[in-house]
């Protein structure tokens, strides 16, 4: 058994709950970890040293508590519980203060830079018409917000399936709708759909699906295989010209653009403490649209 398969193994035994997306997405952060560290397993002989490591190699702070916690629902030592915490201490206060972190400051982009970038793919297939740039189109246009209608997820387009799906457990394509019933939420928001048709995207999914060998939406072009969420981040990557742009990048920056008007949420929750309320009752007793 690989190191990835006894780490997979042991998750999904740990903690039966999680999703397979998100237990895949542990093991991988685990599994490079492991090859960086050159580490053979994870015990309690090496913990002070994987800590130290985290703390002087891992840049990202939500990087930080995802592999902390991937390793305490791995090991179940409760050292890594508690750094993770502290860290989700800090970057919950990062998320009421709303700044972008330093190491992000770079990758910031604004919205009107992604649509730019958007309509500078379609040019470049309309000049060069390769399956590279083809499916390049379909990648930011599906995940990005640029186009209209469809707003931007998490890396699950990568299992979207096109042929041979389970309609009850499988994502997938079938008559312009994506259904998605493997994501990281899914067991609170359930299944859900994404309308394609109708969008301008669908006329470039069509002509992409007219030569796609695979069963799979999107595909590595060099191995005909299915991305991982490590391919499509890598892609993602490479789109932008940017290490640090992935789906998480383009959600932040697609609400931030939608969201520009609303006052900061220190304000929003600074006035509705002074009032005497919490800020879900001003929003859903208080607040009126019409």
């Amino acid at each position: 058994m690989s190191l990835r398969e006894s780490i997979l193994d042991t998750i999904k035994t740990n903690r039966p709950q999680l999703s397979q997306s998100s237990a895949n997405t542990y093991a991988s952060l685990l599994v490079n970890l492991a090859k960086k560290m050159d580490l053979k397993e994870f015990n309690q002989s090496n913990k002070k040293d994987i800590l130290e490591y985290i703390d002087k190699n891992i840049t990202s702070l939500q990087s930080k508590k995802t592999i902390l916690s991937a390793l305490y629902i791995l090991t179940g030592n409760t050292d890594y519980r508690e750094v993770m915490l502290q860290i989700c201490k800090e970057v919950n206060d990062n998320y009421k203060q709303q700044k972008v972190a330093p190491n992000r400051e770079n990758s910031f982009i604004s919205f009107d830079k992604v649509k730019e970038i958007y309509e500078n793919l379609k040019t470049a297939y309309k000049q060069n018409p390769t399956l590279e740039h083809l499916e390049n189109i379909i990648i930011v246009g599906l995940m990005s917000g640029s186009v209209e209608g469809i707003v931007p997820r998490r890396n699950e387009w990568a299992m979207v399936k096109i042929k041979d799906y389970d309609k009850e457990k499988d994502n997938y394509l079938e008559k312009g709708i994506c259904y998605f019933h493997k994501f990281k939420t899914d067991k609170i928001y359930g299944s859900q759909s994404v309308k394609i048709k109708g969008t301008e995207i669908m006329k470039y999914i069509t002509k992409w699906l007219k030569t796609n060998p695979t069963e799979y939406l999107l595909y590595n072009l060099n191995t005909n295989k299915a991305f991982s969420s490590s391919d499509l981040s890598k892609r993602l990557k490479k789109i932008f010209n940017n290490e640090n742009i992935g789906c998480d990048q383009l959600r932040s920056i697609y609400l931030s653009h939608l969201y520009k008007n609303v006052p900061k949420l220190s304000e929003l929750q600074n006035t509705a403490e002074a009032m005497g309320h919490s800020l879900n009752t001003a929003f859903t007793n208080y607040v009126k649209k019409d």
